[in-house]
């Protein structure tokens, strides 16, 4: 029963205030809702699930939480132009994004197509709804 009856406790932005989750929860959910959260792929030997009823997820009311958007490649070291795509996990969002090191707000350039880069940039993105 202790690795059964745990306590989790999160908070920020998008987490539904004092809501109690029906879903059975135990210790090594704790790993793979940090994950969900930064979108980073679970490893296959973990058998803990992400405690996604703790968010508001779909909900069109919900201006607090957008995950954030996803880049390919995800980085590294490229001869002559590279491909960069973005994704985002939530229908009926936009993706702007930023090429200069300011953060992208809902005026930046807004994504299309996938960007060609030719040069060493640092490219910042965000979803919004």
């Amino acid at each position: 029963m202790i690795e059964i009856e745990v306590s989790l406790i999160i908070t920020g932005p998008g987490v539904i205030q004092d809501k109690l989750i029906c879903q059975p929860l135990n210790s090594m959910d704790t790993a793979p809702t940090i994950a969900w959260l930064f979108h980073l792929e679970q490893p296959y030997a973990w058998i803990g699930r992400p405690v996604v009823d703790a968010f508001q997820i779909g909900d069109p009311a919900s201006e607090f939480f957008v995950p954030m958007p996803r880049i390919k490649p995800a980085g590294g070291l490229f001869i002559d132009e590279a491909e960069i795509k973005l994704s985002a996990d939530w229908q009926g969002v936009e993706i702007c994004y930023t090429l200069d090191d300011s953060e992208p707000t809902p005026q930046s350039h807004l994504y299309g197509k996938s960007l060609n880069i030719s040069k060493s940039v640092q490219v910042k993105a965000k979803a919004f709804r």
